[in-house]
């Protein structure tokens, strides 16, 4: 049977190094939970849980790193600005 993932809503945003002749931030765009799980354990991509802390406990996506979703802040975020930054939530709406 196949494992599917705890989440309801992905969103990811690339940013780029600002040497770069490209935008300093791509923008941010949904992924459905087939695309969220095959980029699971990829090097440079990166699972942020924004759910409440309770639930981050109860479970999250393996390696995923929890932030409080209004408190995300560059020192929460990779050095490497070329990494795949993935955020997720329960949508409870």
């Amino acid at each position: 049977m196949r494992r599917a993932l705890p989440l309801a809503l992905l969103v990811v945003a690339s940013a780029f190094d600002l040497g770069c002749k490209v935008p300093a931030v791509a923008e941010p765009h949904a992924l459905t939970l087939d695309e969220a799980e095959r980029r699971l354990g990829q090097p440079g991509v990166h699972f942020y849980d924004a759910n409440p802390r309770e639930m981050y406990d109860r479970g999250h996506v393996p390696g995923a790193t929890w932030v409080e979703y209004d408190q995300v802040h560059r020192d929460t975020l990779p050095k490497v600005r070329t990494e795949t930054l993935i955020f997720y939530c329960a949508n409870e709406a």
